[in-house]
């Protein structure tokens, strides 16, 4: 069973530091990142993250 983080949680723990609570919050409203909305809280799944995350380095490796 994953994790689940919350916004704060996942900029922390997840992405170390490197990307902020504020570019998330971004990356939520674009839709450009895999997430659960509860009323207000703003939740993400650590695998369904990591595969994103995997996703996302391929990309960029590409171009």
């Amino acid at each position: 069973m994953s994790k689940i983080l919350t916004v704060k949680q996942a900029a922390q723990e997840f992405f170390g530091g490197t990307i902020s609570q504020e570019m998330i919050y971004v990356l939520v409203r674009q839709k450009k990142i895999p997430h659960v909305r509860l009323g207000s809280r703003i939740l993400l799944d650590e695998e369904v993250l990591q595969r994103w995350w995997e996703k996302e380095l391929a990309k960029n490796r590409q171009t």
